[in-house]
C-alpha cells in the first residue's frame, strides 16, 4: 500500500509541474541590462521599479540577481548593472512584458534609462 502512495505523490507532482499543454514547465528568464551608468531622474525611476516590481509579482516573477555590476570573468565587460528575473515560464515573462501594468512602469521609465531587455528559455 505505501508503495502505491508513493506512486500517486510522484504522479501528483509530476502533473502539478506539466502546463496545460502537457508539456513539461520550464522557467522563462528575463535579463535586463542598464545601458547607460544611472538613471537621469532617480525619483522617476524608482517610481518605475516600483510599478514594474508589482507587475512582475503578478506573473511569478522571482528577481534573482540585481544592482550590482557583475564580476567580468572572461571576455571583455563594462560597468553595466544587470537584473535577472525568473518567471515561472516563458508565456509567464511575456504576458508580463506586455501586460498593461507594466506598460505603466515603462511610460516613468521612458526618457531616463536606457535597458536592454533580453528573454530567455530555461531547461
Amino acid at each position: 500500500m505505501k508503495t502505491l502512495s508513493t506512486l500517486f505523490t510522484a504522479v501528483l507532482v509530476l502533473m502539478v509541474s506539466m502546463n496545460l499543454s502537457g508539456q513539461e514547465s520550464k522557467p522563462g528568464y528575463v535579463l535586463i541590462k542598464f545601458n547607460e551608468p544611472a538613471p537621469q531622474n532617480l525619483e522617476k525611476f524608482k517610481q518605475y521599479a516600483k510599478l514594474a516590481g508589482a507587475a512582475g509579482k503578478e506573473f511569478g516573477a522571482k528577481t534573482l540577481s540585481a544592482g550590482k555590476a557583475p564580476e567580468i570573468i572572461e571576455g571583455m565587460g563594462d560597468d553595466d548593472k544587470f537584473v535577472l528575473l525568473e518567471f515561472p515560464s516563458k508565456a509567464h515573462a511575456k504576458n508580463w512584458y506586455s501586460s498593461e501594468n507594466y506598460s505603466l512602469a515603462k511610460k516613468h521609465r521612458a526618457g531616463i534609462v536606457d535597458l536592454t531587455i533580453i528573454l530567455l528559455e530555461g531547461r
